[in-house]
């Protein structure tokens, strides 16, 4: 779904403050998947997002999505736009909109598709989001926090995109916050195969519902594996550059004769009812 051919992006360039943001990134990533991208604060995740659908511009490089090369002259840049769908963090200060629904349609109501077509999406993507009738007609200034992350993600929901990008989706949010919108982004990606890249700060998070991991540092990709591997195989990289383990992965790690790769709370009872039963 996603070609990333040595791509490289500088901020302030030919100024006191250039910056390498992004160092020759080399990236493929299949449709159908759930990728999560993790990293400190100013390792690059965010730059690399915002190439997906154009809003930067490589300085060096190519990014491919479903076969079309961005920013080729024969490219349609707002249909890559409506292809690849980026939910930014803290989505719920863009709402703007009288009601919830006129806020969730907003965006389909640009593609172009008739009334009937829209009243479906936006019906779909809140009984996804989980957004009751009696909420469609609220404004969305009269929600709750965790209420207006899911109207913002439905609007971007509405448009069908085939690749999702989600910023840091359950920042700031309580632990039920954080459980219904990543639970909610995963059912979404079973019912619509669609990719999906998760930006986030949460080992917990992406160790749970990720497929693949993607680990940056200043600006490179430290490694890009499947989530056990990542764990069992680069653990001693990431706490090298200060990323912190998922905490059950450490507890289990220092269980006497642990070798298989643990992190999450799932995994961690099965293998210590498979310890007690075994001792």
């Amino acid at each position: 779904m996603i070609d990333i051919k040595n791509l490289t992006y500088v901020y302030g360039e030919n100024t006191p403050f250039q910056k390498t943001a992004l160092d020759n990134i080399n990236l493929h990533i299949k449709a159908d998947s759930i990728v999560g991208i993790i990293g400190h604060t100013g390792c690059g995740k965010s730059t690399l997002v915002s190439h997906l659908n154009g809003i930067l511009k490589p300085k060096q490089g190519e990014v491919t999505v479903d076969g079309v090369k961005l920013w080729d002259k024969s490219t349609n840049m707002r249909q890559i736009r409506f292809k690849v769908g980026l939910v930014f963090q803290y989505p719920e200060y863009q709402l703007f909109e009288e009601t919830v629904a006129k806020d969730i349609a907003y965006g389909v109501k640009n593609m172009g598709l008739s009334q009937e077509e829209i009243n479906q999406r936006v019906a779909m993507s809140a009984d996804l989001c989980n957004i009751t009738p009696e909420i469609m007609g609220k404004s969305p200034f009269d929600l709750s926090g965790g209420q207006k992350r899911r109207v913002a993600i439905a609007g971007i929901i509405a448009m069908q995109p085939k690749v999702l990008v989600l910023d840091e989706p359950a920042s700031g949010l309580d632990p039920k916050g954080r459980e219904e919108i990543l639970g909610m982004i995963s059912e979404y990606r079973k019912r619509t195969h669609s990719t999906v890249l998760l930006v986030s700060h949460s080992m917990e998070d992406v160790a749970r519902f990720a497929d693949k991991l993607i680990v940056m540092d200043g600006g490179k990709i430290l490694c890009y594996d499947d989530t056990p591997k990542v764990f069992s195989r680069y653990a001693d990289k990431m706490e090298s550059i200060g990323l912190d383990i998922p905490q059950v992965t450490k507890i289990m790690g220092a269980v006497e004769g642990k070798n298989v790769p643990v992190f999450t709370v799932e995994q961690a009872v099965d293998e210590i009812v498979k310890l007690i039963n075994n001792s």
